[in-house]
């Protein structure tokens, strides 16, 4: 539902991979609920249990997941 939300308020054409698009915005209604809103170039660490409890719900076909990138240093 959040992504289906997020994709009609920022006009985003449908995602090619739909699992990679659930499996992002897992992650980003994780943080959300934990975090509330972060601004730009904000990032919180998801603890591992959270991060693999939704790996195996939503799974890349190849197993490449990218994993946390800290924030660019202004």
């Amino acid at each position: 539902m959040a992504r289906m939300m997020r994709r009609e308020i920022l006009v985003f054409g449908e995602e090619p991979a739909l699992v990679n698009a659930n499996r992002h915005a897992a992650y980003r209604q994780f943080v959300l609920w934990r975090h509330g809103m972060l601004g730009a170039g904000i990032r919180r660490v998801i603890p591992s249990c959270s991060v693999w409890k939704i790996r195996d719900k939503f799974p890349d076909p190849f197993g490449q997941y990218t994993g946390y990138k800290p924030a660019r240093l202004q």
